[in-house]
């Protein structure tokens, strides 16, 4: 699209002539038109391509009704461009007052600053990310706006945990289309096409819209997968799906914007679409790497898998390595897939993963952070343990087990299919025993392959660290 033909809303505008509609609290040099964004954004709906509010939000009373008039007012697929403080950056932290620091000599003489102005709001990316929950995140970054104290700069992007950065930038999107709730959704189909509402539809579409763990028999609901992360729960999550004809859900890439497979193969068969094949009452297989919620409500079906956090940690080391080499952790093939690529220049993001990358530290961080995890789930009494070993090792007869945890009677022939649809030679083209090849995606590694891997002294690590939950799940010390 040309951009001399985008309606480009520029909010806060100060001095700068960047946008075809340029609004700001006071008459300036750029503005178009002189207004109190307090009061909401005076457009109709729909209007613009793109916003740009840069250093506007720390001034804020009402964020939310802000981010609600800036989503009003941009065209479906329109784009918000954001610029605000960094809570984290240090000078904020020696300063006494926020404002203190604002550098009102940035300001032409024809800009005199409102005394009424002032900065209220600090921010950290995930407040960022809640408050446009409504737009698609493209991107959360941190920036460093003083160009002129290059020294102090230099010495302040050295410091962790970006201490040294003033500013957050978020870019996104509005949605190409609005999604209805489903109990709105129904009630708007039984207005337009029905007699007049009565009380027995709004019984109707509250039964259509109960919540997925109501326990309600006529509502689908998933099966969640809960794992530390490289135990497999892909692969077991592959093959459950193929089962149960489920769709096959992977939050962890759903939000970071990436397929959980380039593999049309793969996708072909956990969809939950298979031809010829009856649906069950499970819609839905979730893998995740979270802990669960106090109010855990979303399913009773919870299958927690566990593997040997040292088998874990060599994997993990594995895909850290490549990740550290090559920026990513993605697969060759899996990368093809790309839409948009961000190429990332933080010297931060650059360190985390060559500190991921040395043994010590990815061996440390497991031990502690897979003990974590399993501690946090062992508490849900409702599910069904398995580990990574039993399925490699006796797939037919953990899967079974799952399914007669599940309440699904299936041929075992179904199940045979699966396994062998789903076995490593078939989805890597490769043969047991060439798992080392750096392909992070089927690389489920050998069972056991700390004890050849792990030195005496990183064994008693994890002893000392995760020794007792190690035992519990039935591995020897």
């Amino acid at each position: 699209m040309n951009s001399d033909k985008l309606k480009i809303l520029n909010i806060g505008c100060g001095d700068e002539f960047y946008g075809t509609d340029r609004i700001d609290i006071q008459k300036t040099k750029a503005s178009t038109k002189e207004w109190d964004i307090e009061k909401g954004i005076p457009y109709n709906n729909n209007v613009f391509d793109e916003i740009r509010c840069w250093r506007i939000l720390e001034h804020l009373k009402n964020i939310g009704f802000f981010i609600d008039e800036c989503y009003r007012v941009l065209k479906n697929g329109g784009r918000i461009d954001v610029i605000t403080d960094n809570a984290g950056y240090i000078i904020f932290h020696i300063k006494t007052d926020h404002n203190d620091y604002i550098n009102i000599k940035n300001y032409t003489e024809n800009y005199s600053r409102n005394v009424n102005d002032h900065h209220r709001n600090l921010f950290v990316p995930s407040h960022l990310k809640y408050l446009f929950y409504n737009f698609n995140i493209i991107s959360i970054n941190y920036l460093i706006t003083s160009k002129k104290r290059w020294i102090r700069n230099s010495i302040l992007k050295l410091l962790p945990f970006h201490l040294g950065y003033e500013e957050i930038r978020l870019i996104g999107k509005k949605p190409m289309a609005v999604v209805e709730p489903v109990a709105h959704s129904l009630i708007k189909e039984f207005i337009e096409n029905s007699e007049p509402f009565v009380e027995e539809d709004l019984k109707l579409v509250t039964e259509k819209s109960t919540p997925l763990g109501s326990g309600n028999a006529e509502v689908a609901k998933p099966v969640i997968i809960a794992g530390y992360a490289r135990s497999g729960q892909g692969w077991l999550g592959y093959m459950l799906s193929y089962i149960l004809n489920a769709k096959f859900i992977e939050p962890y890439c759903l939000l970071r914007g990436i397929v959980y497979s380039a593999n049309p193969y793969i996708m072909g068969l956990t969809q939950g679409n298979l031809e010829g094949r009856e649906k069950t009452k499970y819609s839905m297989i979730v893998k995740t790497h979270n802990l669960p919620d106090n109010y855990f409500s979303l399913t009773d079906k919870i299958i927690i898998l566990a593997r040997d956090p040292r088998d874990v940690a060599i994997s993990a080391l594995d895909r850290n390595i490549i990740r550290e080499k090559s920026g990513t952790d993605l697969t060759v093939e899996d990368q093809t897939a790309v839409i948009s690529r961000q190429y990332s220049k933080s010297k931060m993001e650059r360190f985390k993963n060559w500190l991921w990358s040395k043994k010590i530290i990815c061996y440390l961080a497991t031990a502690i952070k897979w003990k974590k995890y399993y501690e946090g789930w062992e508490g849900v009494d409702i599910s069904h343990k398995v580990t990574y070993e039993d399925i490699s090792l006796y797939p037919k007869q953990t899967i079974l087990k799952i399914l007669r945890y599940l309440e699904v009677d299936v041929p075992e022939s179904l199940v045979e299919d699966a396994i062998h649809k789903f076995s490593f030679e078939q989805l890597s083209g490769r043969k047991k025993g060439d798992e080392e090849r750096s392909n992070t995606s089927f690389r489920k590694g050998v069972i056991g392959d700390h004890k050849n891997k792990i030195s005496s002294m990183e064994k008693k690590l994890f002893k000392i660290i995760s020794g007792k939950k190690i035992g519990k799940w039935g591995y020897s010390l």
